[in-house]
């Protein structure tokens, strides 16, 4: 809808000039910049109901706002403000709540980035906020006596731009600038997640609901004054929405997008089309004007992640078609999957709602600003009807049998979708925009033209460098692979943070060898922040609370890596910390299958020996092996045998890593002995060891 702005410091008056230049395609129909108090705020509005230019002012307070506010008008007659839009209400509401802003944020339901400041003696008193799910962006940084932020990281001065931090959705960052000293102070606030209590409403009650919440959700964002457009893949997601937008639009333009290869989304797309009786606009795109996009599509969503430029490469073409045909308003079904657990690593979760949330929480990281980015280098407001804060907050709260069963996954979204439309489309398997698309296959064709043997070093060269990573580090075989494939993937990992427990039982942390993680922090060059706990359950959470801050404050990271499989105790607990600090959390091994992983470490040359055994099967001859093709063969006779996790998930086994590609040097063992407490338990003891060249 629009960009916004701010700067206080030196030179601020010049600086809000240059962001809100690069900020015009954001919102090409009026650009304005205000001095409130010397800190400078600037808008760029795209108008798509209404003109209604910002920043808004008051006496004593000023806004701007990046907003889609879907009740605004029960909110206006509910609090008795006198609002004529969405965006004049969000100013009354931040105004009459100013001392308790927490309260009127979770009375909006819409999309919204803004930033609200008040005069109060001698200090400006300022808010930054996004929406639960950070559907529009919002960048900032601060340091001494300086204060930016902005809709776009790309259009912060130049000198900052790598340690802007990209606001979590969750925290409400307060803000004090002493008008006198020119201090800047501030302070978050976690305003939470999605209750996650389970409803009692049957299952058709639960149908009817959900269903009337999804209508509720598209008729909204099918508002406009003007023709608007539905990308239409032919998925169950996009196929619904269509048949709703059409009952509350008639003024719509449907699009769907492929590659000149063969693309089963034009295929369900043209039953759809002969189904509903629409016309669908098909864009095809050849092979070589996709492959000259990359370069320009990497600079526009500002990430070099080889995953978020495969699927940004279908949303860039469908956002130049959509713009040269004068729309400014698109709706997308993403977020059904995240949400109805869809995606098929859902099958295999002993908890989807855990999974669907985890999914949801880091949305505003893996997808939206992506989206966000692509479709505004045009001058196109994306909108999500499935993300709509209302259905979210239901639909978290059905259980698990509603969404998924061991055959089928968004179970209650296709039995709705039934009612609109044939089985053959209301039952089509899941299928991501850039396989179903036909994609997928450009960016390793892409690698291949250029030589590069992986797609992360592909994209070493651009200019735009991924955010800075700390790495819980065990020195395991799962934290040097997580590791490994986030740098490969060509993330900056700023640290390592290792939480040492006396706890040798502990739930959260691996505790054999930790002793010997200094050792990996200088083969891998990376600093280690070290942090020592009782282990006791639950309490040994804030070890890893203040390392987090540590490491934050430190080294200036805006996430942390996990080598996470599958233990929802561990990803639960870090992510709601991560969360609560406004750091993302990556997890790259998440519900990988256990005999690929330890394939894959031993096709990477990861060597990682046996330290320690606890399970039926594994005897003292098992410590101190590398694990390799003949082990692995092992271990898969085990789980053959006993239900043996091969990765070691339950417990059964420890490893400690003496080698990788990306160490420097390895580590010889100089002295170790075996310690075993039974037949099937015990210890590989390393007394000594050292850093030897490769």
């Amino acid at each position: 809808m629009c960009g916004i702005s701010g700067a206080f410091g030196p030179n601020s008056k010049v600086i809000i000039k240059e962001v809100s230049s690069l900020l015009k395609h954001r919102g090409p129909d009026c650009s304005k910049i205000i001095d409130f108090y010397d800190l400078q705020l600037g808008h760029n509005l795209l108008s798509i109901v209404g003109f209604v230019p910002q920043p808004l002012v008051s006496k004593d307070s000023v806004m701007v706002a990046n907003s889609e506010i879907y009740n605004w008008e029960y909110l206006a007659k509910k609090e008795k403000l006198k609002a004529k839009n969405d965006s004049e209400l969000l100013f009354l509401l931040l105004q009459k709540y100013k001392n308790n802003l927490g309260k009127a944020i979770n009375m909006l339901n819409g999309d919204f980035a803004f930033a609200f400041f008040y005069k109060q003696q001698n200090s400006i008193i300022g808010y930054l906020s996004r929406a639960i799910l950070g559907i529009k962006p919002l960048w900032y940084y601060s340091h001494t006596g300086q204060l930016y932020f902005s809709s776009e990281r790309k259009s912060l001065p130049i000198n900052i731009r790598t340690k802007a931090i990209d606001l979590n959705p969750r925290i409400l960052l307060n803000i004090n600038i002493n008008t006198k000293t020119k201090k800047v102070v501030l302070k978050e606030q976690y305003l939470g997640f999605f209750n996650n209590e389970t409803t009692q409403d049957s299952y058709e009650k639960a149908k009817t609901h959900t269903e009337k919440i999804i209508e509720e959700s598209i008729k909204q964002r099918s508002k406009s004054d003007k023709k608007i457009a539905v990308l239409v893949s032919g998925g169950v997601d996009s196929s619904l929405m269509t048949c709703i937008a059409q009952k509350y639009n008639k003024n719509i333009a449907f699009y769907n997008i492929s590659t000149e290869r063969k693309s089963i989304d034009k295929d369900f797309a043209e039953k759809l089309e002969k189904e509903l009786k629409i016309k669908i606009n098909y864009i095809t795109i050849n092979d070589n004007d996709a492959i000259k996009a990359i370069p320009n599509i990497v600079q526009i969503i500002e990430t070099s992640d080889p995953i978020k430029v495969s699927i940004a490469l279908p949303f860039y073409f469908l956002a130049k078609q959509i713009n040269k045909d004068k729309i400014k308003v698109v709706l997308i079904g993403n977020g059904a999957d995240s949400l109805f657990c869809g995606f098929h690593r859902f099958l295999s979760e002993y908890n989807p709602t855990k999974d669907s949330i985890s999914k949801l929480r880091k949305l505003y990281d893996t997808d939206c600003y992506r989206d966000d980015a692509i479709f505004m280098h045009f001058g196109i407001e994306a909108r999500f009807p499935y993300l709509d804060k209302k259905l979210c907050n239901y639909v978290i709260s059905l259980p698990d049998s509603y969404k998924i069963n061991n055959t089928r996954r968004k179970i209650i979204l296709r039995d709705i979708a039934s009612k609109y439309l044939s089985k053959e489309l209301s039952e089509r398997p899941k299928k991501a925009i850039q396989y179903g698309s036909g994609f997928d296959k450009l960016l390793t064709r892409y690698q291949n033209l250029h030589k590069k043997n992986t797609i992360g070093e592909l994209f070493e060269q651009t200019k735009n460098e991924n955010e800075k990573l700390a790495c819980l580090f065990s020195g395991g075989k799962d934290s040097v692979l997580a590791l490994h494939i986030m740098k490969n993937m060509n993330y900056k990992v700023s640290c390592l943070i290792t939480i040492d427990s006396k706890n040798k039982d502990s739930y959260m942390y691996h505790t054999p060898t930790i002793h010997l993680v200094d050792l990996q922090s200088k083969s891998l060059g990376v600093p280690l922040i070290k942090c020592k706990t009782a282990g006791k359950k639950e309490k040994e959470l804030s070890a890893l609370k203040s390392a987090l801050i540590k490491a934050k404050k430190k080294y200036n990271i805006n996430g942390v890596i996990t080598g996470a499989l599958y233990s929802n105790y561990q990803r639960d607990r870090i992510e709601k910390i991560s969360d609560e600090l406004g750091l993302k959390v990556f997890s790259p091994l998440w519900h990988k299958s256990q005999y690929e992983e330890v394939k894959e470490l031993i096709s990477l040359h990861i060597v990682g020996v046996i330290t320690k055994i606890a399970a039926q099967g594994l005897q003292n001859d098992f410590l101190g092996k590398v694990l390799d093709k003949n082990l692995l063969e092992q271990l898969k006779q085990l789980e053959n045998k006993y239900g043996f996790n091969i990765c070691g998930e339950g417990g059964e086994y420890e490893t400690f890593v003496l080698d990788a590609p990306i160490f420097r040097k390895k580590i010889e063992i100089e002295k170790s002995k075996v310690k075993m407490e039974n037949e099937f338990t015990g210890e590989l003891l390393i007394e000594k060891a050292k850093l030897v060249g490769k």
